[in-house]
């Protein structure tokens, strides 16, 4: 019974020692929550009294990607609606912004929809983005409207499809058209 009780204690501080490991590493319990459990974080939404808001213009054609929609499919489903047969393509406006203070990226650029955080531009888009943002001066209090497609979610007898987010805007940000948005 003695073994067992060592046993016991042995795996409790390395479960306990990892978790610590674990927190130190993401930056804190609210950075963690963030990357593992999206969902139990109120609203990752930053916000500031002073934004500058600008609607992206498109050209119909929903190529710019982001990535890491993956980590936020419980958000994606709520929006779009749960899994059906047929492939979903769900209109909605994503609003897209700088976030110099992510404890991974200084020049990490969320994407949010309903004020869900639904993924990120990724690193090389991102880094490109941010010259975007200087060329122009506008700073990390800026965010940007774009047409979105919530894409995928579809759960048939063969397979499931995760959902997916298109943005209706060039790759290219010198190709930008952009009007401000008064509030």
């Amino acid at each position: 019974m003695m073994w067992f009780l060592v046993f016991l204690l042995i795996v409790v501080a390395v479960v306990g020692y990892s978790v610590w490991k674990e927190l130190k590493k993401s930056g804190g319990y609210e950075n963690y929550k963030r990357m593992y459990h999206p969902d139990k974080v109120k609203d990752n939404k930053p916000t500031s009294k002073n934004i500058v808001g600008f609607k992206v213009f498109g050209d119909d054609s929903y190529n710019f990607d982001i990535v890491g929609e993956g980590n936020y499919q419980g958000y994606l489903k709520k929006i779009a609606g749960p899994k059906t047969e047929i492939r979903k393509e769900h209109d909605c406006i994503a609003f897209i912004q700088p976030e110099p203070d992510n404890a991974y990226d200084s020049n990490a650029v969320a994407v949010f929809i309903d004020n869900k955080p639904v993924g990120y531009f990724d690193r090389e888009t991102a880094k490109k983005f941010q010259k975007f943002l200087q060329a122009k001066n506008f700073g990390s209090n800026t965010v940007f409207a774009v047409n979105a497609l919530i894409v995928g979610g579809w759960k048939d007898d063969v397979s499931t499809g995760h959902y997916g987010v298109k943005l209706d805007a060039p790759v290219d940000f010198s190709q930008w058209g952009l009007e401000s948005i008064e509030d």
